[in-house]
């Protein structure tokens, strides 16, 4: 379906489903947790305008998508990990830099400044000549670079049903939360990040099928009858996450 498409589905939302939309809005805003030291948000929904279209009929409740990602700051390990680009742009700055200072005549400063490129460019031996080449990483430098350098986090609100695959584990989840899946990474790739599927409200479900949520009888637009979170993270990033986020607050939205 095209944007176009999708901006003219459904109806318009009423002044006050909007204003319930946004309240939601502001309240997953509100349990999540902040970036973690060395992370940055890379995106998040909380400044966002709430659709001002709805795709369920007149009176039912309304669903409603907060997106949220994460990534790590920094490549974990030292200077022989980090990002090749980074590090050619790093380069860059410091040789034009360099070369600034040296048309003023400020030999201080171009001794300083060269001082910093020997020493960048010894700290990340071999990065460079790799990502000038476009030759990748060693086959054991790799996994390290693609660990835990990413959190999605996505929440609808009002779902009825989610699909639960055949390879997800039943875990152990926090206060609030009806059922948790987690799904392994896929075999044969890098990245070892997982998704925690977490579902509040009356659900049921299972692995290889699909989870349901049952609604409350005489619900209104305005209401939240179900929450369903998927996390899509390191194993070890993924429970802290869990911990952090005020899942017993979310259940109590329910009504």
């Amino acid at each position: 379906m095209s944007a176009t498409t999708f901006a003219q589905a459904g109806r318009a939302a009423t002044a006050a489903e909007r204003q319930f939309l946004t309240s939601v809005r502001d309240r997953i805003a509100a349990i999540l947790p902040p970036a973690t030291a060395g992370w940055k948000v890379t995106h998040s929904d909380a400044a966002t305008d709430v659709p001002d279209r709805v795709l369920s009929a007149p009176g039912q409740p309304l669903p409603y998508t907060f997106l949220w990602n994460m990534e790590r700051g920094e490549r974990p390990g030292n200077g022989k990990n980090a990002d090749p680009q980074d590090v050619l742009g790093q380069l860059e700055a410091l040789s034009k830099k360099i070369d600034a200072a040296m048309e003023k005549g400020d030999m201080a400063t171009v001794q300083k400044l060269s001082s910093e490129l020997a020493a960048l460019t010894a700290q990340t031996s071999g990065v460079v000549d790799r990502a000038r080449e476009n030759a990748g990483y060693s086959k054991d430098e790799l996994p390290a670079l693609l660990q835990d350098v990413l959190v999605a986090i996505s929440i609808e609100v009002n779902a009825r049903s989610v699909a639960v695959p055949g390879n997800a584990v039943a875990i152990a989840g926090p206060a609030g939360a009806k059922l948790v899946f987690r799904v392994p990474p896929a075999s044969g790739g890098n990245r070892n990040e997982t998704e925690t599927l977490v579902f509040v409200g009356a659900w049921s479900g299972a692995a290889g099928g699909t989870a349901t949520a049952t609604f409350a009888a005489g619900t209104t637009s305005a209401s939240v009858q179900s929450v369903f979170m998927k996390i899509q993270a390191e194993p070890a990033r993924a429970d802290s996450i869990l911990k952090s986020v005020k899942f017993q607050d979310m259940a109590g939205w329910l009504r």
